[in-house]
């Protein structure tokens, strides 16, 4: 994963949203310059991901729902319903920015898969919570290839050693692709 992979997945994390820039030593001056610059990553991969969705015909999104089905799709997650004052995203550029500004918090110990699963539900960041749960799905080491490693006996091979970790991304990705029934490649 490159530099901007890494940060944009911690600027998925909502606990670590704010503090990102501080953390990476980024004055606060040069803050602007940074977000442009992973604004224009998020624009790219939100409109990548928007052409793949186009192309795979997926019609049905949250916006579809009657406000009725969303009110009770909320209460079934024991959700409190999106305050009238917010603006759903309608734009690549807005939905980062509603995220970056906190528009909707997440919940005090919510596990942060959630947290997506339900903004992607309540359409309040319908590309940008796909996007993150692929990013965050990404394990930085998998237990599971380590213990296939282990069981054939192989603890320090150079085929294990060549196995980085941007491999190991790059075959969860493909796993998850294949995985999924409306993908092009399953």
């Amino acid at each position: 994963m490159s530099n901007n992979d890494s940060l944009i997945a911690s600027l998925f994390n909502p606990k670590y949203r704010e503090g990102i820039f501080k953390q990476l030593g980024v004055p606060h001056h040069r803050s602007k310059e940074v977000i442009e610059v992973l604004n224009s990553d998020m624009a790219s991969l939100i409109s990548q991901k928007k052409m793949e969705d186009h192309a795979n015909c997926r019609t049905s999104s949250p916006q579809d729902m009657s406000e009725s089905e969303q009110l009770d799709l909320l209460r079934h997650l024991n959700k409190p319903p999106i305050k009238a004052s917010y603006e759903v995203p309608n734009s690549q550029g807005d939905e980062l920015v509603c995220y970056l500004q906190n528009l909707y918090p997440m919940t005090k110990g919510e596990p942060i898969i959630n947290y997506w699963k339900r903004q992607i539900i309540t359409g309040n960041f319908p590309t940008l919570g796909q996007i993150s749960l692929c990013y965050l799905t990404i394990p930085a080491s998998s237990a599971c290839v380590k213990r296939v490693f282990s069981h054939s006996g192989r603890l320090r091979t150079p085929t294990r050693e060549a196995l980085g970790v941007q491999t190991i991304a790059h075959l969860t990705c493909l796993k998850e692709w294949l995985s999924d029934e409306t993908s092009p490649y399953a």
